[in-house]
Parts: structure tokens; C-alpha cells; sequence
């Protein structure tokens, strides 16, 4: 990977990634390197093509997505460097700020809009609010690992147990276009549980892009079933990359 321009700033750690914002030709980037689970190491370079064909299927579909700098792959890591496209948004999701949100800001619609544009070319992607970055007012899209759709499902299964392909198979449903809507509202309550007491409203703003189909009662059942599938694979340890 060229490293022309670049000077280290931050350095940012979660499970199994690394953040990096950085200096690339005098624009602030960031250099994400995701370590892969040992069963996929003779698939990294599979694995690399999924995410860089996912990046340009959901840019062209007409998802925000940061620019992508520079890549390259290894059998025990994958490396990305793309623009800096903004700070995260999960502090607008606590219970304090969740109404405002939604009635005196335009971005919860901004995440909307994105997800219906999901569904309507039948591609997957993980709603998660922690998902999403925010720059002078504008979202941008910036999880794309790993690469959710059928063949990147296929190779994750080819490597499970038939029972970690149950849970994952479940897992895998919830990033499905006729999940979202229930989805992000399942992401919400977990952010903060105070958030149950706005269902109704989250409920009727995501109805107006079509994402739930369902009256409230099941809506409810729905979004709680996704929490549970999403906890069961945590619980399980069932890795994705």
C-alpha cells in the first residue's frame, strides 16, 4: 500500500479492527485493517474482492460512502484507506435526544433513505446507527465489512458448523432489505434501553419509507426477535471475518 503523505494522528480499537486517521495528500483519511479469523485466512483474497466489489454495489446504487484511498490484502488482515467522512452519531440516539432527532433534524431520514435505496435493489447492509458518520450536516455509509450478500454468506458458511450456520443464517436475515426497518429500531433500544418508551414515534417515521409493513404489535415482536438473533451470535462468539 503507498503510504505517500501519510502521518499517523489517533489510533482508534475495536474488536478485531484498527482505526487509523491519518494524512493522505493533505486530506484526513482513515486506515481501517480488520484481522481475519484463522478459517478464512486461505480465502483473504476472496474475501478482499467481496468488499471492494460491496463498496462500488452500494455507491452505485446511490448509498454516501467515503472515497477508498488505497487497499490491499494479506492472508491474516485487509486493509482500506478511505476519506475521513465525519464523527459518529450514537449520542444522538440516547433517550434525551431521540425526539429531536427525529422531529427537528433531517438525519434519522438521511439513514432512512439509504436503507429504503437498500431494499429496493434487494442488497444487505447492517443499519446500526454506529454505522453511520455525520460531516456539515450530511451521513455517510462507512461499514463494508464485512461485504453482506449471497456470496459472502456462502463462503461464511462453507467454514460453520451446521449449528453456527443456523444462528448465522438467522444472523444474516436481519441485513436483508425486509428486515431494516425493524432492524434499526432493534439497534436503537439497544443503544439505549429508555428508547422503548419511542417506539411509536420511531415506528411511524420509519413506516413513511416503507421499511415496515407490519402493524405495531408485530413490529414489535420483529424488532425483538432481531435483538435476540443478534445477541445469540455474540453470545456464541460466532465470528464474521
Amino acid at each position: 500500500m503507498s503510504n505517500t503523505n501519510l502521518k499517523k494522528s489517533e489510533v482508534n480499537s475495536v474488536i478485531g479492527t484498527t482505526l487509523k486517521i491519518e494524512k493522505f495528500n493533505n486530506s484526513k483519511a482513515i486506515r481501517k485493517v480488520t484481522r481475519l479469523n484463522p478459517s478464512f485466512s486461505k480465502y483473504s483474497k476472496e474475501v478482499y474482492n467481496l468488499i471492494i466489489d460491496y463498496d462500488h454495489n452500494l455507491k452505485q446504487a446511490g448509498l454516501i460512502l467515503p472515497k477508498m484511498f488505497d487497499s490491499n490484502q494479506n492472508s491474516q488482515e485487509l486493509t482500506f484507506l478511505s476519506e475521513f467522512s465525519g464523527n459518529d452519531i450514537l449520542q444522538m440516539f440516547m433517550f434525551e435526544n431521540i425526539e429531536s432527532l427525529i422531529n427537528k433534524t433531517d438525519y434519522f431520514d438521511q439513514m432512512l433513505q439509504m436503507l429504503a435505496i437498500v431494499k429496493k435493489e434487494k442488497l444487505f447492509i447492517d443499519p446500526h446507527p454506529k454505522n453511520f458518520v455525520k460531516k456539515e450536516k450530511k451521513l455517510t455509509y462507512v461499514d463494508i465489512t464485512p461485504p453482506y450478500g449471497t456470496n459472502y454468506f456462502e463462503l461464511r458458511f462453507a467454514i460453520a458448523t451446521d449449528d453456527q450456520k443456523k444462528i448465522l443464517e438467522k444472523f444474516f436475515s436481519c441485513m436483508d432489505g425486509s428486515s431494516l426497518g425493524y432492524h434499526i429500531a432493534g439497534d436503537i433500544i439497544k443503544i439505549d434501553k429508555r428508547n422503548e418508551s419511542h417506539l411509536e414515534i420511531i415506528y411511524k417515521k420509519i413506516q413513511e419509507y416503507e421499511l415496515i409493513k407490519s402493524d405495531y404489535k408485530n413490529f414489535l415482536l420483529r424488532l425483538r426477535e432481531i435483538i435476540s438473533i443478534e445477541r445469540e451470535r455474540e453470545a456464541r462468539q460466532i465470528f464474521l471475518l
